[in-house]
């Protein structure tokens, strides 16, 4: 079983070694620290977690409509499908200049412009485009909720969260700088135990970001 925010809270009150009985920060300024902690952690991995990479969803177009509400708790893209075939990324800049007059027809490019996902063409029909993310988990809303991560990530969550604590008006700054470089190696030790698993994706991706590179027109992700 993954940590309850109560858990959490009660190592972050050990971690702070200060003010057991909630003098300084009150149970809710706490609860927010964790909450700030645990969306910075999902941030600092670029949601690449175990638990943040199987979100999906489909959108439906409208015919004449270029731009749909992206599904919920999304954090970033990793394939967009119209049925079986791969929309390819680009953004709202070169869209508009490639296509001013909204041309209709079966979208080939998607982009990303606040919390829309729009067409190029401008779909000309509804159409089910399948949605592959890396999701934002959602906040710990009681104290009995579980985290959706595994507990390896909690010393960097309350690392982060003291940090919090100590940078607020009532804290230290230079207990918050230890704390800050504390939950940057915990950071470094979840990064290298979690992204460096699979070494030809790496390598791949390596590849690719050569190839951008030398054609800086093209986006990759």
């Amino acid at each position: 079983m993954a940590k309850t925010l109560a858990q959490l809270v009660a190592l972050l009150r050990t971690e702070l070694k200060t003010d057991p009985n909630g003098k300084i920060w009150d149970s809710d300024t706490v609860d927010a620290y964790i909450n700030d902690a645990y969306f910075q952690v999902q941030s600092d991995g670029l949601f690449a977690w175990p638990g943040c990479e199987n979100g999906s969803g489909t959108i439906t177009t409208v015919a004449g409509t270029q731009e749909a509400d992206l599904p919920s708790l999304f954090g970033q893209v990793e394939l967009v499908l119209n049925s079986s075939t791969e929309l390819f990324p680009d953004d709202f800049k070169n869209v508009k200049i490639r296509n001013p007059l909204n041309v209709q027809g079966t979208p080939t490019y998607y982009y990303i412009r606040g919390t829309k996902m729009g067409f190029d063409p401008v779909p000309s029909s509804a159409l089910s485009i399948t949605v592959y993310f890396r999701k934002i988990l959602a906040a710990l809303a009681t104290s009995s909720t579980e985290m959706g991560l595994t507990d390896d990530f909690a010393p960097a969550i309350v690392k982060y969260a003291a940090y919090l604590a100590w940078s607020s008006p009532r804290g230290n700054i230079q207990e918050a700088e230890y704390k800050i470089t504390d939950y940057q190696r915990e950071l470094t030790k979840l990064r290298n135990a979690y992204q460096l698993r699979d070494l030809t994706a790496i390598n791949y991706r390596s590849i690719r970001n050569s190839v951008n590179s030398n054609y800086p027109d093209r986006i990759y992700y």
